[in-house]
């Protein structure tokens, strides 16, 4: 979402959402909006802590940590994917120094990635509220809709920097894909997107998911390909995301399993109007980057 639309389009979701909390008396400032935007996502997910600081917290906590994560667990128990945490060690105020070390690590590439995009520097603080650290072997961080603006991480030690930009660029455009939703609508009916029959291939992980997850891994997929081509570049090899030629291909193919009935018909005509964007930013760069790209048609 970021680089399919753009750093206005994407503040602009922010305050419209939390325009009905903001304090008229107030001149409307970053650390306003910033607490207009709390206000609104206390009130979708009031059983969610909520952070003060304006910048996003980096949580040592080892109490705010186990709050945030029995909140991931048990929506990830909800869906296809379950990332099954190690058990967090309460016997410390503070979390381990490995977490307080992945925590660094994650705010030094955040630094990075806001000196070489102003789009990044711009909506990351505000979008996300709070990032936790907990070890699991499933996966190496993620976010979830049942707590927006929270951001859960743990780097592989395999992973280069480059893996860790592309990390974050990829969580935070699920975060601002689950704000689009909140003002928009993605989905037509949210019963019929649990049903098998609606399942399709996704385009990172090309397995068979449910529809919502397969349309978030298709617009993620862009936007990781977007940040590859505007400023990270390209890579040879790559550990967390296929390589950029694989990438295009995966999300080509979920895009088109994806705008085909009966499934076409559970997604809103604004969220038809994203995956279309989507599927001309991919096969532009395909063009562009001159990429072998199977069931892609070239003019």
């Amino acid at each position: 979402m970021l680089h399919l639309y753009g750093t206005e389009e994407n503040l602009k979701t922010v305050a419209a959402l939390s325009f009905p909390f903001l304090d008229r008396a107030q001149a409307i400032t970053p650390q306003a909006l910033k607490q207009a935007y709390r206000g609104f996502l206390n009130t979708i997910q009031p059983s969610v802590p909520s952070e003060t600081d304006i910048e996003p917290c980096y949580v040592r906590e080892t109490k705010r940590v186990k709050e945030y994560l029995d909140i991931f667990s048990a929506d990830s128990s909800l869906t296809d994917t379950r990332y099954q945490f190690d058990v967090l060690s309460t016997e410390s105020p503070l979390v381990s120094e490995k977490a307080q070390a992945a925590l660094i690590r994650v705010r030094d590439r955040v630094a990075s990635l806001a000196q070489r995009d102003g789009s990044f520097a711009a909506v990351y603080p505000l979008a996300i509220n709070a990032v936790f650290q907990a070890p699991s072997g499933m996966a190496g961080g993620g976010t979830t809709s049942g707590a927006v603006g929270v951001l859960w991480v743990d780097p592989r030690s395999t992973w280069e920097d480059r893996d860790l930009d592309e990390f974050l660029i990829h969580e935070l455009g699920h975060t601002l894909l689950f704000l689009d939703e909140c003002r928009f609508g993605l989905f037509t009916s949210y019963p019929e997107l649990l049903k098998q029959d609606n399942w399709v291939t996704s385009a990172i992980r090309k397995t068979v998911r449910p529809l919502d997850k397969a349309y978030h891994s298709a617009v993620v997929a862009t936007e990781v390909l977007l940040a590859r081509d505007e400023f990270l570049g390209h890579p040879d090899s790559s550990v967390l995301h296929p390589i950029s030629p694989l990438l295009s291909q995966g999300a080509i193919r979920s895009i088109q399993d994806i705008d085909r009935p009966p499934v076409k018909g559970l997604l809103t005509g604004h969220a038809l109007g994203i995956l279309h964007r989507c599927r001309d930013e991919v096969e532009r760069m395909v063009r562009k980057n001159d990429w072998n790209v199977a069931d892609f048609n070239r003019p």
